[in-house]
């Protein structure tokens, strides 16, 4: 499975990004962020958006 994460930044969306990485279950994890969250994993494809301007 793949997960689409809008908002990965916030309180509840960096919890769920790293139960989606360890997750076996889940082979690609995409966030939209407006700033880098600083993780590095296989799984994850981090897209820097400006969500004013989209």
């Amino acid at each position: 499975m793949k997960a689409l994460i809008i908002g990965a930044t916030g309180a509840t969306g960096k919890d769920l990004v790293q139960v989606l990485l360890h997750d076996p279950d889940y082979t690609k994890v995409v966030t939209f962020v407006r700033r880098p969250s600083g993780q590095s994993h296989p799984k994850l494809t981090e897209i820097l958006t400006h969500f004013n301007h989209l």
